[in-house]
């Protein structure tokens, strides 16, 4: 998946949206790493988000 226009991924534990993790590519290379499991950050990941101009 992608996350704020990054490569990411999502684990789920027991059918649930448990973290989501970032990664930061330099040069093909993974220089960062950064999980979210705040459950008020998380409950939007589930839905799709309406762009506008």
């Amino acid at each position: 998946m992608w996350l704020n226009g990054a490569p990411a991924m999502r684990l789920d534990l027991g059918g649930e949206l448990d973290t989501a993790v970032s990664f930061v590519l330099d040069g093909g290379r993974i220089t960062g790493i950064y999980a979210v499991r705040n459950p008020g950050k998380l409950a939007r990941l589930g839905a799709e988000a309406r762009l506008s101009r």
